[in-house]
């Protein structure tokens, strides 16, 4: 059996598994998800049950496909604006040729933050408990990326959005660290600098990792603001279970 589903933001690959059952009333039905999706991302993953639960590995080795804006002149610990943040300088221009130059395979540092097991723990569990390593190289593949545009946000208009999606994230992962430091560092004439990125990756690749190393070559932070995986292999949105948004649960919407 396998069930693709598209996840909101908020709750992470294991509370939209158990939501899908819910929906789905799969009762005691055994079931994995091949690929996470950090709890800020939305979009496509695949459920296994039954006997497809013994080919995971066939599943999480299909390419994806991307559709992610990062943040420039801000970075973090986690990658994402759910980390503990800081600033970086000033950066403009060259930003296309930034992009460009993500694409390849090569070895790039998992996120801090991460599920990737280390001395047989996750890297998430190592932070949690006060014991930080040094998270594991990895290869990762990026096919192809492309600039899609640019947007400016002022700096109430950065904080309501980013505020919002802190929100939605459930259980504990620092929000109010993320928020009084987000309340700390930007001031009222900063302009939130966002590009827009189309990008396929091979399996394992994070997406995270891309936000520094586009830092990097502009010289400055970078973290991801938003992620949206649009497809899997060949499984896309239209072919997903979707699960409903935290707002329409906390209105009583009924999913379709």
């Amino acid at each position: 059996m396998l069930l693709p589903l598209y996840k909101p933001p908020g709750p992470t690959p294991l509370q939209a598994l158990e939501r899908l059952r819910q929906m789905a009333s799969l009762g005691a039905e055994k079931l994995t998800y091949a690929g996470r999706l950090d709890p800020l991302a939305e979009g496509v993953m695949l459920i296994l049950g039954g006997e497809d639960r013994f080919q995971k590995e066939q599943y999480t080795g299909l390419d994806k496909t991307y559709e992610a804006e990062f943040l420039i002149g801000w970075g973090s610990d986690t990658g994402d604006v759910l980390g503990r943040i800081r600033r970086g300088a000033a950066a403009e221009g060259r930003v296309e040729e930034a992009v460009r130059s993500l694409e390849g395979e090569r070895e790039r540092r998992v996120p801090a933050w991460a599920s990737v097991p280390v001395d047989g723990k996750s890297l998430v569990w190592h932070q949690l408990h006060g014991r930080p390593v040094q998270a594991p190289l990895r290869p990762m593949r990026v096919d192809q990326a492309l600039l899609r545009g640019e947007r400016r946000l002022d700096a109430d208009t950065l904080h309501r959005c980013i505020t919002q999606k802190i929100g939605l994230v459930q259980g504990s992962f620092r929000q109010a660290e993320a928020l009084t430091d987000w309340d700390s560092c930007l001031s009222e004439p900063d302009q939130g600098r966002l590009i827009h990125v189309s990008c396929i990756t091979g399996p394992g690749t994070y997406v995270r990792s891309l936000a520094a190393e586009l830092g990097d070559f502009l010289g400055t932070e970078a973290l991801l603001f938003s992620l949206r995986r649009s497809r899997v292999g060949r499984w896309g949105p239209a072919d997903c279970i979707h699960l409903p948004t935290e707002e329409s649960l906390e209105g009583g919407a009924e999913t379709g």
